[in-house]
């Protein structure tokens, strides 16, 4: 219920700030420990809130063979849905993990181990108790209602985990559809 949730404001330089606060990055989940990426905007508009606008897609890649599930997905989505994007540089790519090395090159919140959540990870964010989205929103304003997990759904499979907070559930889709991605960090 609401008393499992309890989580803090992060600053850009990492401090907690007054929950009152109107401009933070990061939030801390004082019950799993771990950190969350906040989205900003969601107006529709993909990128022109900067490297963590909840308007980008991303299809899922991972090239890490040990924890890809033998499949490493879709690197490119060959169009623009991500800030940053040129199609001339991979790095920019909108993929899962270009994000991911994005973020820790910009050290969000002063931290460079960022990474897509798994599964379970995800799914602690749901508030069963909330309207859609099932997510705290005074801590996580925006941020779409279906969100990529680094989760692959089974050896040498195409697919990978989501997390709806429209609903509360979780299944799995093809790494080549674009969905919205928030990353974690271990926290404390």
């Amino acid at each position: 219920g609401r008393a499992g949730f309890s989580y803090s404001k992060v600053n850009p330089d990492g401090i907690i700030v007054d929950r009152t606060e109107t401009e933070w990055n990061c939030v801390q989940d004082n019950v799993t420990g771990l950190m969350w990426e906040v989205k900003k905007g969601g107006n529709d508009i993909v990128g022109d809130e900067g490297l963590s606008d909840a308007d980008d897609r991303f299809s899922w890649y991972n090239n890490d063979a040990s924890s890809n599930g033998g499949d490493a997905g879709f690197d490119n989505s060959g169009g623009e849905m991500c800030f940053g994007y040129d199609e001339e540089n991979s790095a920019s790519y909108c993929n899962t993990q270009s994000f991911s090395n994005r973020i820790n090159q910009q050290a969000l919140c002063g931290y460079a181990d960022w990474r897509v959540p798994t599964r379970k990870e995800l799914l602690t964010l749901i508030d069963y108790g909330q309207a859609a989205p099932m997510i705290e929103n005074d801590y996580f304003p925006s941020g779409g209602k279906v969100v990529w997990s680094g989760t692959p759904l089974a050896l040498e499979s195409s697919g990978a985990w989501i997390v709806n907070f429209a609903y509360g559930n979780s299944f799995s889709i093809d790494r080549r559809n674009s969905r919205k991605v928030r990353l974690v960090r271990a926290g404390y």
